[in-house]
């Protein structure tokens, strides 16, 4: 007997017909039991995922969603609309960061869901648009403008990465990336004192910049090696954990979710979740396989939330459920991310 592991996906028409049920792992992936092998090699092409062994998995598609305000009627108006029901399950979330918040800052969120690591990376439509977004506050606006742009400022777009070892690998580029900015900041600071004084030596000086060059190399190599380690399968086992303790993670976020699905035509799905520490949200998600298709995405994201009666509820993006975890029982953490925008009263 063989499954097929299907995350979160609208299922291509081989599969569609199948029952599904969740993951004994609890990592909130989908299992179509009796899938023949036959269809592992011919109908796992295009768009439905990335085949490893008997895998359909998200790949590097790109998550677009919208949060929605679940009111009682919400089920209701999904079936009328020809919605079909996945199902309900529950499954427990972890979240981890440095102490200085490094990885939430840029946007990147690292959680283990049951057993299993998952990485979620920001992904933009195109270069240059934080920029865009940056001005649009100045100017007393959100950016972005009415229409699509707007329908794309409604929606989080990220890419989400379960491979163990492509984990660790975007964790120490962000890691490593933050601690080259503070290098260039103490050094900043270092040459503003210098100015100040001008008692050291020209040879004093050339000594300083050698042995910072010196260190450079000695991280450098140490870098390579680890990353030689990283190829030799050092991380290849998913409920390892001790690679946190490499760059300083600690769990900053706990917490369980009741979900019911629906999926619904053109490949959208819609979550309603009930978090154990009382907090209730909708969640409305297509994949795309590019930024380029993100516009569309949200799109028709935009008409469903019309087609619910929500579009009044939902005029501004509506908070997700770590936005009410960090405010309720971490409001340091969470003032953090508002002030970085990463995060949205």
């Amino acid at each position: 007997m063989y499954s097929i592991t299907c995350i979160y996906l609208s299922f291509p028409p081989c599969v569609r017909s199948l029952s599904v049920t969740p993951c004994p792992s609890g990592c909130g992936r989908r299992l179509c039991p009796g899938l023949p092998l036959l269809y592992s090699l011919s109908a796992l092409r295009g768009g439905w995922g990335v085949f490893r062994g008997l895998c359909l998995d998200r790949g590097m598609s790109v998550e677009v969603e919208r949060k929605f305000v679940c009111r009682s009627d919400t089920e209701t108006r999904l079936k009328e609309l020809g919605a079909q029901f996945v199902g309900e399950r529950s499954f427990h979330d972890r979240y981890f960061d440095t102490e200085q918040f490094t990885l939430t800052l840029s946007d990147t969120w690292l959680r283990c869901r049951g057993a299993c690591w998952e990485l979620k990376c920001p992904v933009r439509v195109r270069e240059g648009e934080e920029e865009e977004e940056e001005k649009g506050r100045e100017r007393g606006g959100g950016g972005g403008g009415g229409g699509e742009g707007r329908n794309i400022k409604l929606c989080t777009r990220y890419r989400e990465i379960t491979e163990l070892s492509e984990i660790v690998d975007r964790v120490r580029q962000v890691v490593l990336r933050e601690k080259r900015g503070e290098g260039e900041r103490e050094r900043e600071i270092l040459k503003e004192g210098e100015g100040e004084r001008s008692c050291k030596t020209e040879a004093e000086k050339e000594g300083e910049g050698r042995g910072e060059r010196e260190k450079e190399g000695k991280r450098e190599g140490r870098g390579e090696g680890e990353k030689e380690g990283e190829r030799e399968g050092r991380w290849e086992r998913q409920t390892d954990s001790a690679w946190l303790g490499e760059f300083a993670l600690v769990q900053f976020a706990s917490f369980t979710t009741v979900r019911r699905s629906y999926i619904l035509q053109g490949g959208v799905r819609a979550d309603l979740d009930l978090v154990d520490f009382g907090f209730a949200v909708g969640e409305l998600e297509v994949l795309v396989e590019t930024p380029e298709q993100i516009p569309a995405g949200a799109e028709r994201i935009a008409e469903l939330v019309e087609k619910l009666g929500l579009s009044e509820a939902c005029k501004n993006r509506v908070p997700g459920k770590m936005d009410a975890y960090l405010k309720q029982f971490h409001p340091e953490h969470y003032g953090r991310l508002l002030r970085a925008h990463k995060l949205h009263p």
